[in-house]
């Protein structure tokens, strides 16, 4: 049987990519089915799965955003990346595929294109995510992708066994912390992700000493163990 770093390797070396549109901010209709199908016909599932975000803005440029108005259900890019870099050596943070264009923050989720959506459709009404679209020059400025692997994949992995199979389906579908197993596995494997703030959001709350850049306060209720 295969281990949970081997599953979270097969999620993402199947999984399919979608560009960011080229040269302006996320569009008010990002990761609706519509937009899905547009971007990549017949790719659209809204179920279970794992989801990656990959840029070429570089550390520098992610270390110094500023949200075009104030959202608590927006992630303080300037705040997660400076956090990530001052707490973690640099041989540990996610630098796949390349330093030139790398996952800087990889999910999960139930609904993985809602969750998407939530990431680049912020308000201070939705669960706590990225807000992509409260840095419009960010996006704009720079290439952006995401790479998507939901269960609806799975029987077609040549390679797997049928009970293997059952069990990468059961890793999606059993329970939240069975998908976040895999999740944390991947980062494992190629590192922690530059905008994933879980660690930040612990030391917080035992009211450990933070770095000079991470005293501000975030909100909580952030959800697939950012």
């Amino acid at each position: 049987m295969k281990s949970l770093i081997e599953y979270a390797e097969l999620a993402w070396n199947h999984s399919f990519l979608i560009d960011f549109e080229s040269n302006q901010p996320c569009p008010a209709d990002m990761f609706t089915k519509e937009w899905v199908e547009r971007k990549a016909p017949n790719r659209w599932c809204n179920k279970g799965g794992w989801y990656w975000i990959l840029t070429n803005a570089s550390l520098d440029t992610l270390r110094a955003q500023t949200k075009i108005r104030e959202c608590q259900k927006a992630l303080d890019i300037t705040q997660a990346a400076s956090f990530n870099v001052g707490t973690l050596p640099p041989e540990i943070l996610c630098s796949i595929p390349d330093t030139q264009f790398r996952v800087v923050y990889n999910g999960t989720h139930e609904t993985v294109f809602s969750r998407l959506r939530n990431h680049t459709a912020t308000t201070d009404q939705g669960p706590y995510s990225i807000g992509l679209n409260l840095y419009p020059d960010l996006v704009r400025k720079h290439r952006w992708s995401v790479c998507i692997f939901h269960i609806e994949m799975i029987d077609a992995i040549e390679v797997l066994a049928n009970d293997e199979k059952r069990v990468f389906k059961e890793l999606v579908t059993k329970h939240a912390r069975s998908r976040v197993a895999v999740e944390m596995a991947w980062r494992m494997r190629y590192g922690w992700p530059l905008l994933n703030r879980k660690g930040l959001e612990d030391r917080k709350a035992t009211r450990a000493d933070l770095p000079e850049s991470s005293q501000e306060d975030t909100a909580a209720g952030e959800v697939d163990n950012a």
